[in-house]
């Protein structure tokens, strides 16, 4: 008799239904099936689910029409039942009576008790249609328990497939998905070691909370948690491979499987710390009740796999794809296979990556409608650590997850020149990119930045989004300019001497306090949200405020630093800082018009430049300074002093701060020209004529002092001098345009991670 194995077709309305319902929760990136059908598969005479476990397995060799089977499992057992699943046709249970008393076959190496049994089917005895079928195994836990009537209610074993034709047995092999497979599992991913991140910022969509869409930082306080619940669930164990059984057994036997959120593709939650915590501390939620009941979908429960055994510094990454529900289906029955809609694990232990299934570990379930809780534990270790041969026979491995938002990752031309320029800026004989990683070398990527993974972080398409390389010492100027879908750069604690970020048009936030930069240009960032940048000297910056691009430049004789907060009614707050011996003269727009005289000034701006200006300060005498008097604090008013001095043509010295005798005897001329006592000690009275903007010889009060005008004479017409009336507030203040912006301001949530 020959069978009809053609397979069935799905309909483009309905391909696109589900790939749409799909796509909506589930990240995306660039990889699709590779296998649109599978192949016809040969036909084999054996089979095994695992080649590893001498405690978990279960093997099929046939002869003729006979199936011998033996079966291992740690599952206590005190009897097992031998049964077919009709798949194709759909004749679902085919019980022919056949149970078997479970036998104690050991211990396995974590000391638990093996059952299993050995039994040969002979198909010539039973009467069986021809078709296709699964093997179906149940057990009896005690001699109280009863058979489940439907798989999904606890079904011990499922997975071996069978075909029966003209009464003969046979065991179909898929060998273009074990070769699929492989090829994922070789070819997919990256080292073992780029998959030990604690922090989970390589499967950082896990962490979205499905209602608000907003992301949950991991931190060292929850990092810590894991790492402690991840010891209490392995105690006992001695190798890396049984921390791994013990950590599957955790995830399946003890979460449940939100059968409306994986049905509906609606808020499936992921969070693994967060279905951790509230199971271990009885916390009611979304997906959790307060009696350590908590649901999740595939999702999470690698997700719970994945985060437990990094704690052990077990390397272990996500892989997502197509699973057929055996026995329910086969890839004969199976609809589109192009469908990513199953995620698992896999891990790296005794040299060589093995899959992890935690989902198909349990039959756990969690009806949120009428919220029904189905408990059941850990129901079977078929996919941990199965054979190829097993897990192609339910499983399609699309692509290994690839946390496309890594820095390495970065394409765009334009910002690798921009940032190996950067990286190969040295200063004493050190580059830049050694600083932030010892094995750094221009021509690998990879070795780019300081090695974790949140502080030099793309936008999944091959550009730049965040930058945070603090306290490195890094050198030179920094320019990421036309970065366009940079938002975040932190570079504080630094010695850079100027930062370019002109056109960043994506721009956020800015943090580049004590640095040693003289000019920042921020042209053209319109989105910023939040600028530091003190503990620089800046001489001119750059900025979009108010809707406008804007110029703030400083003059002589001293410094600039701003602050920009998107949050404040005045957004842009420029500090002055004159130079020892110097004051704000005032800061102007472009019309000229003075603003202000003190040292700060807010504002939203609406002219194109701004500029302070410093003047000399005869009232900013702090230290008396004489020969020798060289300690720290004295150092840059004797350097101050010594400027002053050369800008008269008094002192022709080198301006180092030290108070010599070359210095003394220029403070003596000068003393002597301005009738000041020589004592060549800067005392108060010379500090004030050495830094009066138009400095006069003193003359004693009874010279006569020709030219003086009396009072009593004074012209009562004479124009005012209002050189010292208080500046007039200036528009630059506040505008309806700025009014406007603050009541938006208020209307608008800034997070803080938008990538």
């Amino acid at each position: 008799m020959e069978m009809n194995l053609k397979r069935n077709k799905i309909s483009s309305a309905a391909i696109i239904l589900v790939l749409a319902l799909i796509i909506s929760c589930i990240p995306f990136d660039s990889a699709f099936a590779a296998i649109q059908e599978v192949d016809t598969p040969t036909r084999t005479n054996t089979f095994s689910s695992s080649n590893t476990s001498t405690s978990e397995y279960c093997k099929g060799t046939i002869e003729g029409s006979k199936l011998h089977i033996q079966l291992r499992t740690v599952v206590p057992s005190v009897q097992f039942r031998v049964a077919l699943y009709g798949v194709n046709p759909k004749t679902e249970v085919n019980n022919p009576g056949i149970y078997v008393t479970a036998q104690y076959m050991g211990s396995s190496s974590m000391g638990k008790s093996v059952y299993g049994f050995e039994y040969t089917l002979d198909f010539a005895d039973i009467e069986v249609p021809d078709g296709e079928y699964f093997l179906y195994i149940s057990q009896l836990k005690n001699y109280a328990d009863t058979y489940e009537t439907i798989p999904s209610k606890g079904a011990l074993y499922k997975n071996l497939p069978i075909i029966i034709e003209d009464g003969m047995p046979s065991i179909p092999r898929y060998d273009d998905i074990i070769e699929e497979n492989a090829s994922v599992q070789k070819n997919s991913g990256l080292a073992p070691s780029e998959y030990l991140d604690k922090s989970m910022e390589d499967v950082r969509f896990l962490f979205v909370d499905p209602k608000t869409n907003v992301r949950e930082d991991m931190n060292s306080e929850k990092i810590s948690y894991i790492k402690r619940l991840s010891d209490k669930i392995t105690t006992g164990t001695y190798n890396d491979y049984d921390k791994l059984i013990k950590i599957y057994e955790y995830a399946a036997g003890n979460f449940y499987y939100d059968t409306v959120a994986f049905s509906t593709h609606s808020y499936q939650y992921a969070n693994p710390y967060q279905n951790m915590y509230n199971r271990e501390n009885k916390i009611a939620s979304a997906n959790s009740d307060n009696q350590r009941r908590v649901a999740t979908t595939c999702q999470g429960f690698a997700g719970i796999y994945l985060a437990l055994a990094r704690a052990q510094g077990i390397p272990t990454r996500l892989v997502y794809g197509h699973r057929a529900s055996a026995p329910t289906y086969n890839w004969n029955t199976e609809g589109d296979l192009t469908t990513r809609d199953h995620w698992w694990a896999e891990s790296y232990v005794n040299g060589r990556w093995i899959f992890v299934d935690p989902t198909t570990g349990t039959n756990n379930r969690w009806n949120k409608t009428t919220n029904a809780w189905q408990y059941y534990g850990v129901t079977n270790y078929t996919y941990f650590d199965p054979s190829d041969e097993q897990f192609a026979v339910s499983h399609i491995s699309f692509n290994v997850y690839r946390n496309n938002f890594v820095g390495y990752l970065v394409s765009n031309s334009n910002e690798i020149k921009k940032l190996t320029t950067f990286l190969e800026t040295s200063a004493g004989g050190v580059t830049n990119g050694k600083l932030l990683n010892k094995d750094y070398v221009k021509s690998n990527k990879k070795t780019w930045g300081d090695g974790v993974i949140n502080n030099f972080y793309g936008d999944g398409k091959g550009r730049i989004a965040r930058i945070r390389w603090n306290g490195f010492g890094l050198n030179g100027d920094a320019d990421f300019s036309s970065f366009s879908k940079m938002k975040y750069l932190y570079l504080k604690d630094n010695h850079l001497t100027s930062l370019n970020l002109r056109n960043n048009t994506e721009m956020r936030k800015v943090e580049v306090q004590n640095n040693q930069m003289t000019t920042i240009d921020l042209t053209n960032c319109k989105k910023l949200t939040s600028v530091q940048t003190i503990g620089n000297e800046l001489q001119q910056v750059k900025i979009y405020a108010n809707k406008r691009n804007t110029t703030i430049t400083a003059g002589e004789n001293g410094y600039i630093y701003i602050t920009f907060d998107k949050s404040k009614k005045y957004k842009l707050r420029t500090f002055f800082q004159p130079d020892i011996g110097y004051k704000v003269g005032g800061f102007y727009n472009t019309k000229e018009k003075k603003l202000t005289s003190l040292k700060s000034y807010s504002m939203n701006p609406i002219t194109k430049t701004y500029n302070v200006v410093f003047e000399l300060d005869p009232d900013s005498f702090k230290y008396e300074l004489s020969i020798g008097n060289n300690a720290e604090q004295y150092k840059e008013y004797n350097k101050a002093a010594q400027k002053r001095l050369r800008e008269l043509g008094y002192y022709n010295g080198t301006e180092d701060g030290l108070f010599d005798s070359e210095m003394k005897a220029a403070v003596e001329e000068f003393q002597t020209a301005f009738h000041i006592e020589v004592t060549g000690v800067i005392d108060e009275t010379t500090w004030s004529i050495l830094f009066d903007p138009d400095p006069q010889p003193i003359v004693d009060e009874n010279d006569d002092k020709p030219g003086e005008e009396d009072p009593t004479d004074a012209d009562p017409d004479k124009e005012k001098d209002n050189s010292h009336q208080p500046a007039t507030k200036d528009a630059d203040v506040k505008t309806k345009e700025d009014a406007d912006n603050e009541e938006n301001a208020h209307n608008t949530a800034d997070t803080d991670e938008l990538v």
